[in-house]
Parts: structure tokens; C-alpha cells; sequence
């Protein structure tokens, strides 16, 4: 066996002649140390530069153990450190089949045995060269080192830096560029600098040093970025609808369910990876559940990859009548963005909405119903609704909207609505082309209690912002005859100042008793003729009575002794009007627009002889087409 003590001898010599022959002072030395550790009862010894480990120590050699090598080989290198420019040149230099001496301008350093090789599970040329090349580097490093030059931190959230190199952090200050957008805070016994994300924006944090006549400085780069959304990974969402709510509710609850989960921040694009399908809608006391991926991107903005899972509830929420009817048509033709319609919705009073506009401002609007709640009290609203996609045919748009709320009214089918403490949400939001117009019919009733909510209708410039940066999304995504409720926009405006509208009515109901015998005088039934609705002062009047449910209990006699036929049809008498007609508890039927004279049936009754029956009809003054009109029977 090769005696090592005479080579760390002559070691020990050698490099005693290379400290002091050709002394220099660096201004920031390397900080050398010792790190020991025991495992399993064997004590390794590592030798650190600037806190971080050039190499470790696993045996021993010559008589000494790990600790010892360690202790000796740190002499040596603060030696170096402390009496010669640096870099220096380290090499790794065969000695012999079993050692590998490191050196340092030619002195040997220390020596790298083949028991240290095998205690690494390396290969001794391999062992000794990384050695020499950590050495080597970690003498080299400038004053400081960090662990990113350029650093993003998003809005909130913290990243952590390291702080690396030569200078002691007794030595070290550090500033900001801008000290509002990310706060520092570092750990001297870690070196570590915690950045936050204060507020959106780029600044540049300088550490620096200073010894007598020296100074160092390294500047890095922190960017604050806010996420580009918000994504809450679940929402839920309750409809109603009896025997079972519509795929159209079904799907707009979804849609409304990730506008709630989803806040994106402006200028952001909102992707959906897969569209959501529903194979049959809930029935009451059912819920289903959609996953839908998403991704969200924009300018100076962190993107965002997740996904939000919408439950859809369908609960047993009664009907009840309006007793109010709110009537949105002025002005009809709206030539600039402005608002369109004020009024209070009070606690569990049914009220029904009825909005028909037409742009005429020259430029894309988007038209829009908020509901307001500025209490402290959340609210719940059962809201029913028949929305018409915006059309260039005013009469069609208005017979759209109408078809679809007769239809949803009369399976119960809607949404609940939650609408929080001090918050505003919207419940239509419409893009109207230039010349386009819009319809709607919604029953809106708060549930359980709770104050008083604000319902505000406006339109105005198409700029992606009103409501909320997903509504354009949505509205594209879901469709426009989907009603969209998007993300809560919580605001400290409270209520608006403006007065409120005067077009609120008594309850939007007409029933009638008519009767028609057979063999006698045609029955004519008109509608929305001399009974106009009028306002809660008396003074305005509801020309055509739209938005207004007729009921005609028409009482029918055939007292010959044959069966006979009595036709129901549908009359104009104004100009171009459309039908929507209801007969007992028969389909909904519909009619384009038709102009007088025309009179299309509506349906045939059979009377067997000496019968009496009363046929029960419901019809509405669609928005859009002239009154009045009437139902006409009589036999065929």
C-alpha cells in the first residue's frame, strides 16, 4: 500500500510555497467553510465555496479522517483566496494508478484517493476532474450570483431568489425601482430574497455591496402580472321546469355557471377546450354535472389552464302570477347608448318584464338588464324568460320572443338567480347590430324573502366591457336567445340616481267570458282594443296591451241535432301582426306575420249535437305587430 502521509506532507509544503509567493488582496473574497454530517455513524466532511459544496470528503487518507482532510483543504483555499488574484487556475493531475492530486497554480491541494472514488461511485479521473472544475468555478463567481436574472411574480403570490456569491450579507443592501410593485424581503441565514407581487408593473431590484474603497452591484428584473382569470373550479346553478327542465335552460344554466366560476381580467380571451353536452335535461329534484376545460389568455397577463365543473339543479319552485308588468319600449328606436328602463322589483311579488328596441344609433350596442341588489341581504329571483334573437324584422323578433316565453311559462321552465349582497349582476346581455331589434318577455320573482331588488335596462356602446369581459363570449358561445348571467360584478355604486321609469302597470291579465252558438252571429274576441292597461297613476295608458296575457273562457252551444264544427281564427284588422294562441291545454301555435284581410285558422272544436263546452284561450299582444286583432269564431 502507497504511504499517503509523505505526499500530504509534501502538500502541505508545496502549497505554503505557493501562498506566499506572489501575494494580491481581492476587495470581495470567496467564503470558505466546513459542513459536517454523520450517517450511519460515518462523519462526512464537505468544503463549501460561497455556501455551496465543491466537494465532500468520505474517507480517509494518510491517517486522516474526512474532518480533518476538510479542515486542512479550507486552510489551504482561504490561504489562496486571501493572498492571490483570482481566477486561478485549477487542474486535476495524475499522481499514481491510485491517487489524483488537485492543484492550484501547479501546488497540490489535495489528494483524491481510489477509496474516495468508490465511497462516490465514481471513477477516480471522473471524481477528481468534477472536483477541480467546482473548485475552479466557484473561485471564479463575481460578488454576487443570483438564482434568476429576470423574475416573474404573479399578482398576490411570492418566488423566491437566491442570493449567491462572494459577499457576506452583513454586506448587502437592496432597492427597488419602484418599491409599489414588489416587495422584498430577504433571510440573511438563507440568502434568500422573497419578491411578493404587490401590484401589476416591472421594477428593478439592485443588491449591492461595499468595502472600503470597493463597491459591487447586480441588478435583476421583477415583472407583477396578474393571472388572466380567476377560475373558481366549481359553480352551481338551479333551474326549474316541470316534468323536466329544457335543453335551452338546461344549456344556458351551464353557460351561466362558468361566466359565475370564470372572472377573467380585461382585454383577456376566454377559450373553451370542448363544448358541453347534455343528454337529456333534469327533472325536478335531479342535478347533472358538466366539466368544461378552459384556457385564458391576454396581453401582459398570466395565462391560465384549468377547468370548472357546473352542477345543474333543477328545484320545485312554484309559479305565481305578475302582478306587475314592466314595459321597456321608450324610446322603441334607441339612437345612442343610454338607459332604457328603471324600476324596483319588491320581495316575493311577481313581476313581468316586457322589452322591445330597435338600434338605431348607427353603431353595434349591446343591450342589457341588470338586476341590483344594495342591501346587505342576499336575494334569490325565480326568472322565466322568452328572448328572442336580435333580427332585422321587428315583428318576427317580437312573435320569437313571445313563442318562447308561452312555452317556458308553461312548463314552469327557468332559472333561480342568486344575487348576492351590494352586487349587480346581469341577466340579458344582447349584441344589437345596426337596424337589428330586440324582444324579450321575463317574469322575474324574488323568493324567500330579502329586500327589494333594482331592475336596470340599458344599451350601450359595443366595446366587449359592459357587464362583464366574458358576456361576449358567451353570448357568442351560448347563443343570443339564451339569456346570460355572468360573473358577479361587485361594485360600491350602489343604486342609480336616475328616476325611476313610469311605465309600470297593474297585473298583465285579461280574462274574458265570450260565447258562440251555433247557427247564430259570429263571435268576434278582440285583443288589445279598448282595455289598455294603465299605470300605477292612472294616467298612461298600455296601447296594444303588450306583453299582457288574454284569457277567453268562450262558452260554445251546438243545440241542432248533428254534429257540427266551430272554427277559431285568427283576424288583423290593424296591419301585419303575429299570432301565438293557446287552445285548452292543446300545443302552442303560431303565426307569421299576416295581414288583413287574411284570417288562417287557429283550430276546429267538434260539437256533438245539443252540446255545451267551454273551450279555454290563451293568446298575448305580441311586441312588434299592430293591434288590434281578434279571434273569430263561428261554424263551419
Amino acid at each position: 500500500m502507497r504511504n499517503t502521509t509523505g505526499c500530504t506532507a509534501f502538500a502541505l509544503f508545496a502549497f505554503a510555497l505557493l501562498i506566499f509567493a506572489s501575494p494580491a488582496h481581492a476587495a470581495f473574497q470567496p467564503r470558505i467553510s466546513v459542513a459536517t454530517q454523520t450517517i450511519n455513524d460515518k462523519t462526512f466532511a464537505s468544503v463549501t465555496i460561497n455556501d455551496r459544496p465543491a466537494f465532500t470528503l468520505r474517507t480517509s487518507a494518510g491517517g486522516y479522517p474526512p474532518s480533518e482532510r476538510a479542515d486542512a483543504a479550507a486552510g489551504r483555499l482561504q490561504g489562496v483566496v486571501e493572498n492571490w488574484a483570482l481566477p486561478v487556475a485549477v487542474k486535476a493531475v495524475k499522481v499514481d494508478g491510485s491517487t489524483w492530486s488537485i492543484t492550484i497554480h501547479d501546488g497540490s491541494l489535495l489528494l483524491v484517493t481510489s477509496a474516495e472514488a468508490a465511497a462516490h461511485g465514481m471513477k477516480l479521473p471522473d471524481l477528481a476532474r468534477t472536483w477541480a472544475k467546482n473548485i475552479h468555478d466557484l473561485l471564479a463567481e463575481p460578488p454576487f450570483t443570483v438564482s434568476k436574472r429576470s423574475l416573474i411574480v404573479p399578482m398576490r403570490e411570492t418566488r423566491t431568489v437566491v442570493i449567491g456569491g462572494a459577499v457576506s450579507t452583513d454586506q448587502i443592501t437592496m432597492t427597488s425601482s419602484s418599491p409599489g410593485v414588489a416587495q422584498l424581503q430577504f433571510n440573511p441565514a438563507t440568502r434568500r430574497l422573497i419578491v411578493g407581487g404587490a401590484a401589476p408593473g416591472k421594477t428593478v431590484v439592485s443588491i449591492r455591496a461595499a468595502q472600503g474603497q470597493s463597491s459591487a452591484q447586480l441588478d435583476f428584473t421583477v415583472s407583477v402580472l396578474k393571472y388572466a382569470a380567476q377560475i373558481d373550479p366549481t359553480a352551481t346553478v338551479t333551474i326549474t321546469g316541470t316534468p323536466a327542465a329544457s335543453l335551452a335552460t338546461t344549456y344556458t344554466a351551464i353557460y351561466t355557471g362558468l361566466s359565475r366560476a370564470i372572472a377573467p381580467e380585461p382585454g383577456a380571451i376566454v377559450r373553451f377546450l370542448s363544448k358541453p353536452g347534455v343528454s337529456r335535461p333534469p327533472a325536478p329534484g335531479e342535478r347533472i354535472r358538466i366539466t368544461v376545460p378552459v384556457t385564458v389568455r391576454g396581453a401582459n397577463l398570466l395565462p391560465v389552464e384549468s377547468s370548472a365543473t357546473i352542477t345543474v339543479v333543477n328545484q320545485a319552485v312554484g309559479q305565481r302570477p305578475a302582478s306587475r308588468l314592466f314595459y321597456s319600449n321608450h324610446p322603441e328606436r334607441v339612437m345612442r347608448s343610454q338607459n332604457l328602463f328603471l324600476a324596483k322589483i319588491f320581495p316575493d311579488i311577481a313581476t313581468r318584464l316586457d322589452y322591445h328596441h330597435q338600434n338605431g344609433s348607427g353603431q353595434p350596442l349591446i343591450f342589457h338588464a341588470d338586476l341590483i341588489n344594495s342591501s346587505e341581504t342576499p336575494v334569490r329571483v325565480h326568472m322565466i324568460a322568452g328572448i328572442s334573437d336580435p333580427g332585422a324584422d321587428t315583428i318576427q323578433v317580437g312573435r320569437r320572443a313571445g313563442s318562447r316565453y308561452l312555452r317556458a311559462s308553461q312548463a314552469n321552465d327557468g332559472t333561480v338567480l342568486d344575487v348576492p349582497a351590494f352586487s349587480r349582476i346581469p341577466i340579458i346581455s344582447q349584441r344589437l347590430g345596426v337596424e337589428q331589434t330586440v324582444s324579450g318577455i321575463v317574469d322575474l320573482r324574488p323568493i324567500g324573502g330579502g329586500p327589494a331588488v333594482t331592475l336596470s335596462i340599458s344599451a350601450d356602446g359595443d366595446d366587449q366591457t359592459v357587464s362583464s369581459p366574458i358576456t361576449a363570449l358567451l353570448t357568442a358561445t351560448a347563443g343570443n336567445s339564451a339569456f346570460i348571467s355572468p360573473a358577479l360584478d361587485h361594485s360600491s355604486e350602489g343604486e342609480s340616481s336616475e328616476a325611476l321609469s313610469p311605465w309600470v302597470f297593474g297585473p298583465p291579465l285579461i280574462e274574458r267570458d265570450a260565447s258562440f252558438n251555433v247557427g247564430g252571429s259570429w263571435t268576434y274576441m278582440r285583443i288589445g282594443n279598448n282595455d289598455s292597461l294603465k299605470d300605477t297613476t292612472g294616467k298612461l295608458l298600455l296601447y296594444g296591451n303588450y306583453g299582457v296575457d288574454y284569457v277567453i273562457n268562450l262558452k260554445l252551444s251546438n243545440p241542432t241535432t248533428e254534429l257540427k264544427t266551430v272554427g277559431l281564427f285568427f283576424a288583423p284588422e290593424a296591419g301585419s301582426v303575429a299570432g301565438v294562441f293557446r287552445v285548452d291545454d292543446g300545443p302552442i301555435i303560431e303565426f307569421d306575420p299576416t295581414l288583413p284581410p287574411n284570417e288562417p285558422i287557429i283550430g276546429r272544436i267538434p260539437l256533438a249535437a245539443g252540446e255545451t263546452r267551454t273551450v279555454r284561450l290563451r293568446t298575448m299582444p305580441l311586441n312588434g305587430s299592430f293591434y288590434p286583432m281578434s279571434i273569430i269564431a263561428h261554424s263551419l
